[in-house]
């Protein structure tokens, strides 16, 4: 009778020491999984993010991010007093906040360096250029998917933080690849050339909280659609988010989508 119970109670614990037995392994998976992806050596150069400059500026700084469609690893330079100074576009995140005096027009430079009569020279040449003009609250600031052409200085495509240009309780959604792209928003749809914005309002549902589905699409060699995006991005009540179009991270054909929420507060 006894043998008979503890057999039962056996049977009925089985159940519980063979999930205790998986969970361990499991563990034991999880851990040996992330000591090997230390030893991993993937693409993280992409994911790398420059350094703020400008940190030390007064409150009347010129202030924005500074994003690129694209990794690039290569340093611009911009004239901040009698020095020039290293910027560096940060990609697959919005980045550090820059920071340059205020002025009317941003040049950024390329740096080049020759042996003249035996000594080093170094110029710098523009290759990239914002206009400003009166505007303080600067928002960010994307740099071209272009290769710089000898001799000619190109435009920069920029949004500033105003609430014309940037409305709240809207998605604004700015087009920085260097080809058109077919963007639907929900229930628009339109095609968007290279520097060009599209806005969306949005319903939020519960706690504030909404989403609005962001389709992208391109004409392939053959003519007909190629689907590059196609997710629901969170969007939230008395707030405002930019979204702008990026490659993909492990250099797939598809593009992601990086987005930015405000609440008001402003860049800092």
């Amino acid at each position: 009778m006894h043998f008979k119970r503890h057999l039962r109670l056996l049977l009925s614990l089985l159940p519980l020491l063979c999930l205790l037995q998986f969970q361990a392994q499991a563990q034991t998976d999880l851990a040996d999984f992330m000591e090997a992806a230390k030893e991993f050596e993937g693409n993280t150069e992409a994911f790398e993010q420059p350094d703020a400059v400008g940190d030390g500026l007064g409150p009347d700084a010129l202030r924005f991010f500074f994003l690129s469609a694209k990794p690039v690893k290569r340093n611009y330079y911009y004239q901040e007093g009698e020095e020039y100074k290293a910027l560096q576009a940060a990609y697959n995140t919005f980045g550090n906040m820059h920071r340059v005096s205020a002025r009317s027009k941003l040049e950024l430079c390329d740096k080049t360096t020759q042996i003249v009569d035996g000594e080093e020279v170094v110029t710098y040449v523009p290759i990239f250029q914002l206009k400003v003009g009166n505007r303080t609250n600067l928002f960010a600031m994307f740099l071209p998917s272009v290769e710089p052409v000898e001799g000619k200085v190109i435009a920069l495509n920029a949004i500033d933080f105003s609430e014309e240009m940037f409305p709240y309780n809207q998605l604004t959604f700015m087009n920085i690849l260097p080809k058109p792209v077919m963007v639907m928003l929900e229930d628009q749809k339109t095609v968007l050339k290279p520097g060009q914005i599209m806005r969306s309002g949005y319903s939020i549902r519960r706690k504030g909280v909404g989403y609005l589905k962001v389709a992208l699409a391109v004409r392939d060699v053959d003519g007909g659609a190629k689907l590059l995006y196609n997710q629901r991005i969170a969007v939230y009540e008395d707030e405002r988010t930019i979204a702008i179009p990026i490659a993909d991270p492990w250099g797939a054909p598809e593009i992601e989508v990086l987005t930015y929420r405000d609440s008001g507060v402003g860049p800092r």
